[in-house]
């Protein structure tokens, strides 16, 4: 009895303190980060805007519908804001459009090309910041364009850059920075606005796809606009560990498979959850006018990252029960309709650990962009809309939890008496490199996040 006391207090005392994080991280992120801030428009008056400003330049705005979401580049936004200016970033966010905010999704249409969905980024005044738009509809032409086709994107390219200039603004000497298959033209912006952060305007088109105009903070470093050779080669190596655990979480699905000693009861059940949180947000773009294919490319792209999740978890359950004798998890309760005493408490500890996961990961960001901009936020904390696809929270709380199970799992086998600290600390170095904060930072963060489910999961 007194042991079941002291449990039941400890619990309570982690829900608090879970719940205790979770509101110190909201109301930080709310005050030191930008994503965080809202920002007051009217949408009629802004799609007025947008359609007037777009037909000066030759455009055709159709079935414009205004919400606020992420902008497309606002992990670049962040970074550069906070890494050029320090704490005087997030003022300068709120002038040159928050990371979130409005932005119109319609169809545009130009003469010399086929209409196409367009995604228009907005300032807190409703002037146009950034410009995507897609002539055709289709992410992927398969014919390359020819001279003709080519010079008639660049002239529609440049008449359309003219809608990202406010009144009195000059535009300076060009530069061009190759991009692939393309290539970048950023010219330095001279404002007639006074204390106006020095801006440039980035035009990127891409022979046979995506018309893409930016206003960006001017930044010395003109590689990092888009994705310089370092930055690629940075995302390759972040990658890496989530290829292995996808070619690792195949070989030994077909090995459990092959021995029968794997149960898709609870992952099925998460399946079924991710598949409608996935799904709440609707697809991405604008399905009546981004082509068939497109449509395709992402309802394939769902289906693969739900069954991955699916195969994920259910191959880290099953390794699990095979590692510790008798082991039983609270989803199998739940699966079969039935809350035991020992469900309640399962659920009571994952609603404070993911409290306090959430409030961690909150927290550190937000307390960096006051205290230490040069340590600041390199991406931000959230992604509108947020149930859409692999950004739905349900699917990165199973994500993040089979990973971390799986790899506990794994050093049970051999490692029983240290396997837990192992699992943290080599769980906290992967997690770190996927985190929106400096890297002096990324690891700490990740340790602390690790340690949290790890005193869910003991």
């Amino acid at each position: 009895m007194g042991d079941a006391k002291r449990s039941s207090a400890g619990l309570r005392g982690f829900a608090a303190f879970g719940t205790a994080l979770l509101v110190a991280g909201f109301l930080a992120a709310r005050a030191f980060l930008p994503e965080w801030t809202s920002t007051a428009y009217s949408g009629v008056e802004c799609i007025k805007t947008a359609t007037r400003d777009l037909a000066l330049a030759g455009a055709t705005l159709s079935s414009p519908k205004i919400a606020t979401r992420t902008r497309t580049s606002a992990g670049v936004l962040v970074e550069r804001a906070f890494r050029r200016l320090g704490v005087e970033a997030p003022t300068a966010l709120r002038v040159l459009g928050a990371p979130v905010g409005p932005v119109i999704e319609g169809t545009l249409a130009m003469p010399g090309a086929a209409p196409g969905p367009v995604t228009i980024a907005l300032d807190p005044d409703g002037r146009i910041m950034r410009l995507d738009w897609l002539p055709g509809g289709q992410a992927v032409e398969f014919a390359t364009p020819d001279d003709k086709t080519r010079a008639a994107r660049k002239a529609m390219s440049e008449s359309l850059s003219k809608v990202l200039l406010f009144p009195g603004d000059e535009l300076l000497e060009e530069r061009e920075y190759p991009l692939g298959n393309t290539t970048a033209i950023v010219r330095p912006i001279r404002s007639a606005t006074p204390g106006r952060p020095a801006e440039s305007l980035v035009r990127l088109v891409v022979p046979n796809a995506l018309v893409s105009l930016s206003r960006e903070l001017e930044d010395p470093e003109a590689g990092s606009f888009l994705a310089p050779a370092g930055e690629v080669s940075g995302q390759l190596a972040k990658a890496i560990p989530a290829l292995l655990l996808a070619f690792g979480t195949a070989i030994l699905f077909a090995i459990l498979l092959f021995r029968r000693r794997i149960s898709f009861r609870a992952g099925l059940f998460l399946g079924a959850g991710i598949g409608v949180s996935m799904l709440l947000g609707g697809l991405s773009g604008d399905p009546s006018s981004s082509g068939a294919i497109t449509g395709a490319i992402v309802m394939l792209t769902y289906l693969v990252v739900g069954a991955f999740a699916v195969i994920l978890w259910t191959v880290a359950e099953s390794l699990l029960r095979d590692a510790v004798p008798n082991f039983t998890t609270s989803l199998d309760a739940f699966s079969y309709g039935r809350l035991l005493p020992r469900g309640g408490r399962a659920l009571l500890a994952g609603l404070a650990g993911g409290a306090a996961f959430l409030g961690v990961s909150l927290l550190v960001p937000a307390l960096a962009a006051r205290f230490a901009p040069h340590l600041g936020p390199t991406d931000v904390t959230f992604r509108l809309a947020l149930f859409q696809g692999p950004r739905s929270p349900f699917f990165e709380g199973v994500y993040d939890s089979a990973s971390f199970v799986l790899l506990f799992a794994l050093l049970r086998f051999r490692l029983d008496r240290v396997a837990w600290l192992l699992t943290i600390g080599l769980w906290g170095l992967w997690i770190s490199t996927a985190l929106p904060v400096h890297s002096a930072l990324a690891l700490p963060l990740g340790l602390a996040l690790a340690t949290i489910l790890g005193f869910v999961f003991r």
